[in-house]
């Protein structure tokens, strides 16, 4: 028997000569068995995974290589000559640098990565309860900014890569599910995550062009195994309560403040500064805390369960999911079924096909937002009649309760949603080293939102009703082809890409509403059924785009690296001339550690120095953006309407590309096998031919023409740690990992129109953050004994005193809004801590 490690692979052989089947049992170095281990036959589809007790049985031939691999442990090698059962001892990899990343159109080893890639893996994303798996990545990747739109369960999410780059077109980074578009709002079971891999530079990115300009998520579900059918089950519950709510006043609070304001002004009866009702729930002590009365707590339910397997031949993976989330907010809730079906099977020794059909089904019930009404409404009054029914006045005939939407059918707004998202795929080992794969994705979504608010809601107003729905539907089409050709000679190692691609979106709508409806039983079902304000409305938009691409990864002496790639887009939305769009990018990279020089420092397991440049696109506008479109207008001749169009807006024909040019060089970096590793990466993004709306003169007949012009910078630093800091995994043992992240950007607007360095409009200043706030600079209260000072203002003691940033002795908006602030933060900090007992994490 001989036994020997070779770039982090145990090889282990014997002798031996006949035919048969071969047994064992596959365990860590401490004893435990380890569950769904993968048993290959070396250079053939044959195999077989380990079960619930780390026992595995596979017929083999006389020279058979046995490969045995699971995620986290060095795969080995076993030449099972001379034996019939095995007992294999896993090692675990520390350093996980063997470990695949999946990239754009590929997948690579983590140790030759040359771009800038976070990725999170099955266990992280699964730990986390969430109704998006995006949320999974909250404080988790370095450079993204991630937040809710909302309290409202399910609500969208809103998040960015490495700041803002456009100022009207979309900053959300693409995301793919098993390398077909998505959206960001994953809808998946997360158990069924196998990874989420952020793509954060351009060397990253630009394979995928213009949809990569702001990054790219990639999520790869899962897919099943070879060995016998494994049923798994998970399931989460929990409770949502506030986080913190504005600090208002009391009722006791408010009438004290309502009689001091009085008394400034030499009002101190009581009846002149309430009304009777006032006074009366004054005297009986009917004071209302609103915020009390509106919020409450929430909860959240979710249950996986999934059925796995496969033979040699094929295999397969199948899941049902059911999450129901209850808001903070009554009658806000979001109920959703997920079911899932993928398999592959082998057609041919060289070529095997796959499927993977996903649907869900959403039902989402949301609510006015009661808080502004709660606390703009006098906290006096009585909630509940009598007979203990929600009273639409609590105090007074003018404002209306802030809970009156909770009333029975007073108020609906129901959203359903359908959506199956489909791929298919052929691949095709054509020769040795070269293979050729194919892809098909289909998605298809159906959601009709309908809207119901009485007279006597907060949207009502005591005004009237009403109702609408609001049918979508939406379709998008990917078609692509990929060839890759792998080729070692010596100590180089060529791997090249060549694909085209063909997107096709069709999106519909069709909306009709209507005010004062007869009856509020019928909801948003009865639209005839409007007296006044009754009007339709229908869209179609169409988009395609068609791309080539092809990338080449070249490494030398497993030290040296380099990538480059190409990409060409043809955009249907742009204009004639201007369509195609192309994206260069290239990075290197040197393996530090692997130099003859640092072979003795035993202490570092890991050093990687990369450096990136590349140029990525954004065509993120509406369709038909370039071309002049047509408003509708009523006319009137005497009593008669007539209808008729007018020219809406201008248009360019020069319209053409965004283009981000993104340089990054990064650093990674493992101490003490593996124990302690992190990645530090500085990066500067300059965005060019900015699509956005300039103002142009009302006697040109128009206000708005879209252009490119203007220009953006992002630059910033990352950085990311990652550590072990107790690991015994004996028996009853014990894991504790941390992961840090920081994350620094300076986010700027760098040019706007010629001239031009401030657009009050739209909130836009060469020097400052994409989004800021334009607002009077508050510095005080005017205070008694500042009167004279105050009046030059025309203020008094009581108003907020607003600094005169000019000092011309006057507040006017023109030149004393100052930016006051922005929503961008300054940087954002992280710290994950995962603890793990046996099997339990």
């Amino acid at each position: 028997m001989t036994f020997q490690i070779q770039n982090n692979r145990v090889i282990i052989s014997q002798q031996v000569t006949e035919k048969r089947v071969v047994s064992g049992t596959v365990s860590d170095e401490f004893g435990e068995p380890i569950i769904g281990a993968s048993i290959m036959v070396k250079g053939k589809t044959a195999g077989t995974i380990t079960d619930f007790d780390g026992n595995f049985s596979l017929e083999v031939d006389p020279k058979d290589i046995l490969s045995i691999s699971y995620i986290g442990y060095l795969t080995q090698e076993y030449n099972p000559v001379g034996q019939s059962t095995l007992l294999i001892t896993m090692r675990e990899d520390t350093q996980k640098l063997d470990e695949v990343v999946v990239i754009g159109y590929g997948v690579v080893k983590k140790k030759d990565l040359t771009g800038s890639v976070a990725s999170l893996k099955m266990q992280d994303i699964a730990a986390v309860p969430v109704s998006n798996a995006l949320e999974a990545l909250q404080g988790k990747i370095s450079g993204l900014d991630m937040t809710r739109a909302s309290g409202e369960a399910g609500s969208s999410l809103g998040f960015s890569l490495r700041g803002n780059r456009s100022l009207s077109a979309s900053n959300e980074p693409l995301i793919l599910v098993d390398g077909i578009q998505y959206g960001n709002t994953v809808d998946i079971n997360t158990s069924d995550i196998e990874s989420i891999q952020v793509l954060k530079d351009a060397s990253s990115t630009a394979i995928y062009g213009s949809r990569g300009a702001n990054g790219v998520i990639l999520i790869t579900t899962k897919k099943g195994q070879i060995g016998k059918p494994v049923v798994s089950f998970n399931m989460y519950a929990g409770v949502q309560s506030d986080a913190g709510l504005a600090d208002i006043q009391s009722g006791e609070e408010w009438v004290a403040f309502r009689k001091e304001a009085y008394r400034t002004n030499g009002i101190t009866d009581e009846s002149l500064i309430f009304n009777a009702a006032e006074l009366e729930f004054i005297n009986n002590g009917d004071y209302i805390n609103w915020q009390d009365i509106c919020v409450g707590n929430g909860s959240l339910q979710n249950y996986e369960v999934s059925l796995s397997g496969g033979t040699e031949l094929s295999t397969f993976n199948f899941s049902l999911g059911v999450y129901d989330e209850k808001g903070l907010l009554a009658n806000d809730n979001l109920r959703r079924y997920n079911g899932m079906l993928s398999g592959d099977y082998k057609l041919f020794n060289n070529v095997k096909i796959g499927a993977n059909i996903m649907y869900t089904y959403r039902d989402n019930n949301k609510r006015q937002d009661p808080l502004n009404q709660a606390n703009k409404i006098i906290p006096l009054g009585k909630v509940y009649d009598e007979n203990g029914e929600i009273n639409i006045y609590p105090a007074s005939n003018t404002s209306i309760s802030p809970i009156a939407d909770e009333i029975e059918d007073n108020y609906v707004n129901n959203t359903i949603g359908k959506r199956m998202f489909s791929t298919s795929y052929l691949d095709w080992d054509i020769l040795p080293g070269l293979k050729f794969k194919t892809t098909l994705g289909l998605d298809m979504q159906d959601y009709r939102q309908g809207i119901y608010y009485g007279q006597y809601t907060i949207n009502g107003a005591g005004n009237q009703s009403h109702s609408s729905i609001e049918n979508t539907t939406e379709q998008r089409l990917t078609w692509e082809n990929i060839l890759n050709w792998n080729k070692s000679i010596k100590k180089h190692d060529f791997t090249v890409l060549l694909g085209h691609s063909v997107t096709d979106y069709l999106k519909e709508t069709a909306k009709a509403e209507g005010s004062n409806q007869v009856s509020a039983t019928t909801s948003f079902h009865d639209l005839a059924g409007n007296a006044s304000d009754k009007a339709i409305e229908s869209s179609r938009l169409e988009e395609r785009m068609v791309s080539f691409f092809g990338r080449v990864n070249y490494k030398f002496n497993e030290k040296y690296l380099l990538t480059a790639s190409l990409r060409g887009d043809g955009a249907s939305q742009l204009a004639a001339g201007n369509k195609w769009g192309y994206f260069p990018s290239t990075a290197v990279a040197w393996r530090i550690n692997e130099e003859s020089f640092l072979e003795n420092v035993d202490v570092l397991s890991d050093l990687k120095l990369r450096a990136s440049w590349g140029i990525s696109g954004n065509s993120a506008i509406d369709a038909y953006s370039t071309l002049g479109s047509l408003g509708s207008s009523t006319y009137a001749f005497g009593e008669n309407p007539a209808y008729g169009y007018y020219p809406a807006t201008i248009s360019n024909p020069d319209l053409k590309w965004e283009k981000t040019t993104t340089y990054n060089l990064g650093v990674d970096f493992g101490f003490f096998n593996g124990r302690i590793s992190g990645v530090v990466e500085l990066y500067l993004s300059n965005t060019k031919d900015l699509l956005m709306e300039r103002i142009i003169p009302a006697t040109s007949g128009y206000t708005l023409v879209m252009e490119n012009i203007g220009k953006t910078r992002n630059k910033g630093v990352e950085v990311t740690l990652s550590t072990v800091n107790i690991d015994n995994r004996r028996p009853g043992g014990f894991k504790w990992n941390t992961d840090l992240t920081f994350y620094r950007n300076k986010e700027e607007i760098v040019e706007l129109m010629s001239g031009v360095e401030r657009d009050l409009s739209n909130g836009w200043f060469v020097g400052s953050p994409t989004e800021v706030f334009y607002d009077y600079e508050k510095i005080g209260i005017w205070q008694l004994g500042e009167e004279e000072e105050a009046a030059k203002y025309g203020q008094v003691p009581g108003d907020i005193k607003v600094k005169d940033q000019n000092g011309d002795g006057q507040i006017d908006a023109d030149n004393d809004r100052v930016i006051v602030g922005t929503s961008r933060p300054k940087f954002t900090m992280s710290m994950n801590n995962r603890f793990s007992y046996k099997n339990l994490i």
